[in-house]
């Protein structure tokens, strides 16, 4: 992951995001990823990439729901 000016390069692509502090966030969650299943959870989706592991609030009651379930199989 690099960062410079307001545009992030990763997996050879970029991605100029809207709020550059915004980046911290998904180094945090990229580096917890590493050893880890780890989401980054947002109200402003819009401004991250799309990446599965990247939710709304919404959307991870919703995974947490469901593994909650799983477990009790």
């Amino acid at each position: 992951l690099l960062y410079s000016n307001g545009v992030c390069k990763f997996f050879n692509r970029l991605f100029q995001w809207p709020h550059p502090k915004d980046v911290i966030f998904y180094e945090v969650t990229m580096d917890s990823r590493q050893t880890q299943d780890s989401f980054l959870v947002t109200g402003n989706i819009k401004d991250f990439p799309i990446k599965p592991f990247i939710v709304t609030p919404k959307e991870m009651l919703e995974i947490m729901e469901e593994n909650k379930k799983s477990d009790r199989k």
